[in-house]
């Protein structure tokens, strides 16, 4: 069994120390998990960064008539914010969210290296201001490319396995997870700020508020989602291409054995 969360951990240790446009990288303020679901197929995203912005400014939702800019009704101010993750004891800056097994269905390092390059440079749980395009699929193949060329040991082979050489190699693929009724960003009440003339005008310039708008519910995130997750709320599943199944945590203990054994060939 391979606990390939712990694989793709000792990747991002690695990738900083050898390749120099990706040093501002704090591996240690980085967490790897994988989704609690994901469908197979080539539709979606392979996985996601997320930087761990602890709050977001006030904001309000607002509905126009069709072609309009006249606003009839806003929502209840709300605020976004993300959950607080603290693992091995540090509060992260950046959560990678792996879809799994569908990231497994083609060489995932790429991808592995397209969401690093998503880190800001000052590594302050925002993301690099720098758009999705033939310039940055570039700088991601450069990136990988220089990865490969100065990486040791068995790592480089290990970081471009799918899931069938994986499942080959060692008969099973295991990930910690998120809680199933993870959420990100959450959603959640404030008292307003403002008054929402003021608010149409700072937050959405040209519109205009109707005389009689109306006060709808906000749609916030669900009190079930946890706002705190630490390694305790980690969830083991096994992923497989007809199915996600949820393991004893005992396993991870035999998971990670290859990779602890495999660790000094890396550096």
């Amino acid at each position: 069994m391979l606990l390939y969360t712990d694989l793709v951990q000792q990747i991002i240790d690695d990738v900083p120390r050898r390749v120099r446009e990706l040093r501002h990288i704090d591996p240690e303020r980085i967490g790897v998990v994988a989704t609690a679901r994901c469908t197979g197929g080539n539709w979606g995203n392979l996985a996601i960064c997320y930087g761990m912005i602890r709050s977001q400014p006030p904001t309000f939702s607002i509905w126009c008539r069709p072609g309009s800019r006249s606003v009839f009704a806003v929502s209840r101010w709300f605020q976004f914010r993300s959950p607080r993750v603290r693992l091995a004891g540090r509060d992260i800056n950046y959560l990678i969210l792996l879809r799994l097994p569908r990231l497994l269905d083609r060489n995932p390092l790429p991808t592995l290296i397209h969401e690093l390059y998503h880190i800001s440079e000052d590594f302050d749980a925002q993301m690099r201001p720098e758009r999705h395009g033939r310039q940055f699929d570039r700088e991601v193949r450069r990136l990988t490319q220089a990865w490969l060329d100065r990486a040791r040991g068995d790592l480089p082979r290990l970081a471009q396995m799918r899931l069938d050489d994986l499942k080959r190699e060692f008969g099973a693929v295991l990930a910690e997870s998120v809680p199933s009724k993870f959420a990100f960003p959450l959603a959640e009440p404030v008292d307003a700020p403002m008054s929402y003339e003021k608010g149409i005008e700072k937050l959405y310039p040209g519109y205009r508020l109707s005389q009689n708008y109306q006060v709808r519910s906000a749609n916030l995130t669900p009190e079930a989602a946890p706002r705190i997750i630490t390694e305790k709320d980690l969830v083991l599943r096994l992923y497989d291409r007809t199915g996600i199944q949820r393991v004893p945590s005992a396993f991870t203990r035999y998971s990670r054995q290859f990779l602890l054994e495999a660790a000094p060939a890396a550096r």
